[in-house]
């Protein structure tokens, strides 16, 4: 069992083709046992929820502005829509929930 999350960094970041090999190969060897979730939050919103990470002074606002992408859902996974309604005890709840009834 396989959780994969999808996180601020886009399929152009890394190359098109590597990623959708990527998720090919995912989807290949676990098949019905990954669970791959996206954050579909406003830039605004993503930018507010980096600010209070213990990591965030490692990068900022104009690098996440140049890596940004809208709707950059897979092509190739099933993801779960996360949205800004969700705070991380229910995010966490739901996954747990998802891969545990399973």
């Amino acid at each position: 069992m396989r959780t994969c999350e999808n996180q601020i960094g886009h399929q152009k970041s890394y190359g098109e083709i590597k990623a959708y090999v990527l998720a090919q190969t995912i989807k290949f060897l676990y098949d019905t046992e990954v669970y791959a979730y996206y954050f579909d939050l406003t830039f605004e919103e993503t930018l507010k929820r980096h600010l209070t990470r213990s990591k965030c002074h490692e990068f900022g606002e104009e690098e996440m502005r140049r890596w940004w992408r809208e709707k950059d859902f897979s092509d190739v996974l099933n993801e779960t829509r996360i949205t800004s309604e969700k705070n991380m005890e229910s995010i966490v709840m739901d996954i747990c929930s998802t891969i545990f009834n399973k």
